[in-house]
């Protein structure tokens, strides 16, 4: 005997609704991997940050999720804006620790390093950022992780200015803003370099954060007898600034500005046209250098999904990569366990940029691998234009740095104990651990 039309139907649609409604109840039995970050959005850094950070959840989760030992993950990037204020950035780190219930920060582009190391320390957050100062990386701290930063990078300027001495350069000088890091940090940081080339070095010229008109700074320049200048913390239009007042006085030397963006050296060319071309300075669009096929897949799906390359994010969010690198590594989300591994970074990272390793400061006491050695393209300018020049390795910015800052002997005897870091075999290096001793 046939069943009744109706039944046929009923039995039919409950079967669709069924259906339809099991990648819901899938998706419901998902765990959630939350990832938090907090940056300044009025900056094109902080926007790029955000706009990598989606795309990688978005990416994540059209694979299917975060495979992570036998569990599956979909990735919630939560990424907040500081607007460049201390007490914005103090309520968006609570809301992410409190509210959001986050175990991991990352890339905390212009988001306080002190801050956001004391309060990931003190409730246990793994967070794998950057900054400058050297708090973060004391003993005391033991759950912050410096994925970027500069104590490990003077063989790019060591590389710069070495360029710039076999074209003559002789005498170096940094011009930087008088506060933060422009005045505890650079100078001596980028002076050691200089010294470690074999330039005389002159005591550094600072100014007002709020400065305007640069023709007195210009004038300060000239007057000093040096022959190259590196800018050090004088990014953004103060660069612009600084380079078009030398120009109008007739300074003529060599000028290291760390880094400009396209917009910016637009603006350097409109205002003296070829007076740039030869500088040198950091390199931030790794489609000119990037030949890992990961981080080729990466920025085709950039490409795919925002349709105009912007490179202002590409250096601020290796946090992600070496977070994303402990927790495949050891198939935990587990707090302590990434901590042990990243205590003890066994290896160099890629990046979009690059290489990063994570390594030990002992000469802050502290033995474990907490601050980054990253390699790191080198640009120059031909014809108004920014160009890939050459690439720094990580080994050469790790022993580099360590001759510049006269810290051989230190890290001889944690070598003797710890072991020599392994670094990637196809990252170049000129710098070997022979080199320390001459």
């Amino acid at each position: 005997m046939k069943k009744p039309v109706s039944k046929i139907l009923a039995v039919c649609l409950a079967l669709v609704v069924l259906v339809a409604l099991l990648p819901l109840a899938s998706r419901a039995e998902q765990k959630v991997l939350k990832i938090g970050c907090v940056t300044n959005f009025n900056t094109k850094e902080g926007v790029e940050i955000k706009k990598w950070h989606d795309l990688f959840a978005k990416t994540i989760n059209a694979q299917g999720g975060w495979k992570i030992g036998k569990e599956t993950y979909h990735l919630d990037f939560l990424t907040y804006d500081n607007k460049g204020d201390q007490p914005a950035t103090r309520a968006a780190l609570e809301k992410l620790i409190y509210q959001d219930k986050v175990n991991y920060i990352v890339d905390n582009f212009l988001a306080s390093e002190t801050l956001t190391s004391e309060l990931c320390d003190q409730q246990k957050i793994v967070c794998t950022g950057e900054g400058f100062l050297p708090d973060a990386t004391k003993p005391n701290i033991e759950y912050y992780w410096r994925a970027n930063g500069i104590y490990f990078a003077r063989a790019f300027h060591y590389t710069v200015y070495s360029d710039y001495y076999k074209k003559g350069a002789r005498v170096g000088l940094v011009v930087t803003p008088d506060q933060g890091e422009g005045r505890d940090i650079l100078p001596a940081a980028y002076g050691d370099a200089m010294k470690l080339v074999g330039y005389k070095v002159l005591p550094p010229i600072f100014f007002p954060q709020d400065t305007v008109d640069f023709g007195p700074i210009a004038t300060k320049i000239k007057a000093s007898g040096a022959d190259m200048i590196d800018l050090g913390g004088s990014g953004g239009q103060m660069a612009v600034n600084i380079v078009a007042s030398l120009y109008e006085i007739g300074w003529k030397g060599f000028i290291s500005p760390s880094s400009v963006n396209e917009n910016q050296l637009d603006n350097i060319v409109k205002k003296t046209g070829t007076y740039f071309d030869g500088t040198e300075c950091l390199f931030f669009d790794p489609r000119g250098t990037q030949k890992d096929p990961e981080m080729l897949k990466w920025l085709d799906l950039y490409m795919k999904e925002y349709k105009v390359f912007n490179e202002s994010g590409c250096n601020w969010v290796r946090g992600f990569f070496i977070l994303k690198d402990a927790i495949d590594s050891t198939k935990s989300t587990d707090v302590a366990v990434l901590k042990k591994y990243l205590d003890k970074h066994p290896h160099a990272v890629m990046s979009l940029c690059g290489w990063v390793q994570l390594l030990a400061r002992p000469d802050m006491n502290n033995y474990r691998t907490v601050d980054a050695a990253h390699g790191h393209p080198i640009g120059i300018v031909k014809n108004g234009k920014m160009e890939p020049f050459k690439i720094v390795s990580v080994r050469d910015q790790y022993l580099v740095s360590i001759k510049a800052y006269h810290l051989v002997d230190v890290y001889k005897k944690y070598w003797e104990k710890y072991g020599k870091p392994t670094f990637p075999k196809d990252d170049k290096a000129t710098f070997d651990y022979a080199d320390l001793d001459k």
